[in-house]
């Protein structure tokens, strides 16, 4: 255990980048300058063996690579509406290269139906060494969000960490459909007047798709509805 340890800390980060051969070499001195090795110990180590070419060095990269995926997001929960709140985009970042210990920031932007964009958030995170997931708050502005709205993504979004790739940042259009259970009035239109008896009041649901449901339509005999 002690030497598996030793060797697989060496050649993830204390000799990163280096050769089997010398992540091995160094593990074993790592294992004779630890106070209290037990006999079995030394054992185990003696029965390791590696078939093959010492000077092999494993696949390793310079410099990290944060990746964002389309596929990696989600929206909880799956189905908004224009009377939902808020909602949260569940955002997956992966390091597909070289971890290392700094922070990044993710910037959120959200284009509305009308193609208005405004920004969410731009929030500092841990740098993932492999993969994190990050919950993002969405406000939910109600009828004026109704109908397809667009989310751009970018990790790194100060550019300052070099990686071997910066295209695989950003995702342009993370689409979201908010669908509305408003009614709105067909006839007479809202806040009109009618001078005669008898109006039949009509209106149609935002949502084309919408199931029946039970409404209420106000009408009064003052404009101030008091």
């Amino acid at each position: 255990y002690n030497y598996s340890l030793n060797f697989y800390n060496n050649v993830s980060h204390n000799y990163y980048n280096n050769s089997v051969g010398k992540c091995m070499q160094q593990a074993i001195s790592q294992f004779y300058n630890t106070p209290g090795w037990a006999t079995f110990d030394k054992v185990v180590m003696e029965q390791m063996a590696y078939d093959g070419d010492p000077s092999f060095i494993l696949n390793t990269s310079p410099k990290p690579d944060y990746v964002l995926q389309a596929n990696n997001c989600s929206f909880l929960p799956a189905n908004v509406s224009a009377g939902t709140d808020s909602f949260q985009i569940r955002v997956i970042v992966e390091n597909i290269a070289k971890a290392i210990d700094d922070s990044i920031f993710l910037e959120v932007r959200h284009t509305f139906p009308d193609g208005t964009t405004f920004p969410v958030v731009h929030l500092k995170m841990k740098a993932p060494l492999y993969r994190d997931t990050v919950f993002v708050t969405i406000k939910n502005t109600g009828f004026s969000s109704t109908g397809l709205n667009s989310f751009y993504l970018k990790i790194d979004a100060d550019d300052t960490i070099d990686e071997v790739n910066e295209a695989n940042n950003i995702i342009n259009n993370l689409p979201l459909l908010i669908l509305s259970k408003d009614l709105i009035p067909v006839y007479p239109y809202e806040f009109s007047i009618v001078h005669q008896q008898g109006v039949t009041l009509q209106a149609s649901t935002a949502n084309t798709f919408a199931g029946n449901e039970q409404y209420v339509i106000q009408i009064d005999t003052t404009e101030l509805f008091n």
